[in-house]
Protein backbone atom coordinates (compact mmCIF):
# COMPACT_ATOMS: atom_id res chain seq x y z
CA UNK A 1 0.00 0.00 0.00
CA UNK A 2 1.24 3.34 -1.02
CA UNK A 3 1.30 5.98 -3.40
CA UNK A 4 0.97 5.16 -6.84
CA UNK A 5 2.15 7.62 -9.91
CA UNK A 6 0.13 7.28 -13.39
CA UNK A 7 1.83 9.38 -15.50
CA UNK A 8 -0.93 11.30 -18.07
CA UNK A 9 1.40 13.11 -20.30
CA UNK A 10 0.15 11.92 -23.33
CA UNK A 11 -2.27 9.75 -22.22
CA UNK A 12 -5.36 10.18 -24.72
CA UNK A 13 -4.46 12.72 -26.47
CA UNK A 14 -3.59 16.92 -25.90
CA UNK A 15 -6.87 17.30 -25.11
CA UNK A 16 -7.26 15.08 -21.49
CA UNK A 17 -6.97 15.92 -17.80
CA UNK A 18 -6.46 13.70 -14.73
CA UNK A 19 -10.11 13.58 -14.67
CA UNK A 20 -10.63 12.25 -17.95
CA UNK A 21 -8.51 8.73 -16.27
CA UNK A 22 -10.38 9.19 -13.49
CA UNK A 23 -13.63 6.46 -14.13
CA UNK A 24 -10.69 4.13 -15.08
CA UNK A 25 -8.65 4.63 -12.33
CA UNK A 26 -11.78 4.10 -9.81
CA UNK A 27 -12.53 0.93 -11.75
CA UNK A 28 -9.24 -0.40 -11.26
CA UNK A 29 -9.49 0.29 -7.80
CA UNK A 30 -12.44 -1.20 -7.00
CA UNK A 31 -11.24 -4.45 -9.61
CA UNK A 32 -8.55 -4.90 -7.21
CA UNK A 33 -10.72 -5.17 -4.25
CA UNK A 34 -10.11 -2.10 -2.82
CA UNK A 35 -12.75 0.87 -2.04
CA UNK A 36 -12.40 3.79 -4.22
CA UNK A 37 -13.18 6.21 -1.80
CA UNK A 38 -10.54 4.85 0.62
CA UNK A 39 -8.08 5.56 -3.15
CA UNK A 40 -6.30 8.55 -2.65
CA UNK A 41 -5.59 10.75 -5.76
CA UNK A 42 -3.25 13.76 -6.35
CA UNK A 43 -2.20 16.46 -8.60
CA UNK A 44 0.98 17.10 -8.47
CA UNK A 45 2.46 20.25 -10.33
CA UNK A 46 -1.39 21.91 -10.36
CA UNK A 47 -1.45 25.63 -11.63
CA UNK A 48 -2.86 27.69 -9.20
CA UNK A 49 -5.94 28.70 -11.03
CA UNK A 50 -9.45 28.52 -9.12
CA UNK A 51 -11.74 26.81 -11.88
CA UNK A 52 -8.96 23.97 -11.80
CA UNK A 53 -9.41 23.69 -7.69
CA UNK A 54 -13.19 23.81 -7.76
CA UNK A 55 -12.80 20.87 -10.40
CA UNK A 56 -10.45 18.57 -8.28
CA UNK A 57 -12.78 18.87 -5.03
CA UNK A 58 -15.80 17.99 -7.14
CA UNK A 59 -14.02 14.87 -8.36
CA UNK A 60 -12.69 14.02 -5.17
CA UNK A 61 -8.90 14.52 -5.59
CA UNK A 62 -6.98 14.24 -1.96
CA UNK A 63 -4.88 17.07 -2.29
CA UNK A 64 -3.25 19.15 -5.22
CA UNK A 65 0.48 19.89 -5.00
CA UNK A 66 1.91 23.41 -5.99
CA UNK A 67 5.47 24.29 -7.35
CA UNK A 68 7.01 27.13 -6.83
CA UNK A 69 10.04 28.79 -8.60
CA UNK A 70 13.52 28.85 -6.79
CA UNK A 71 13.37 33.05 -6.75
CA UNK A 72 14.74 34.82 -4.07
CA UNK A 73 12.89 35.10 -0.77
CA UNK A 74 10.76 38.21 -1.62
CA UNK A 75 9.43 36.53 -4.65
CA UNK A 76 8.95 32.79 -3.05
CA UNK A 77 7.11 34.20 -0.17
CA UNK A 78 4.49 36.23 -2.41
CA UNK A 79 3.99 32.90 -4.55
CA UNK A 80 3.51 31.68 -1.38
CA UNK A 81 0.60 33.89 -0.18
CA UNK A 82 -1.18 33.76 -3.43
CA UNK A 83 -1.22 29.82 -3.29
CA UNK A 84 -2.62 30.55 0.55
CA UNK A 85 -5.11 33.04 -0.95
CA UNK A 86 -6.43 30.73 -3.67
CA UNK A 87 -6.32 27.93 -0.81
CA UNK A 88 -8.98 30.34 1.01
CA UNK A 89 -10.94 30.94 -1.66
CA UNK A 90 -11.97 27.37 -2.69
CA UNK A 91 -11.49 25.86 0.72
CA UNK A 92 -9.24 23.58 1.95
Amino acid sequence: DGDVLIAMIGGGGPDASVFDHLPALRRRVAEAGRDPGDFPVSLYYCPRDEALLERCREHGLARVVFVIDADPEPEALKALDEIRALADRVGR
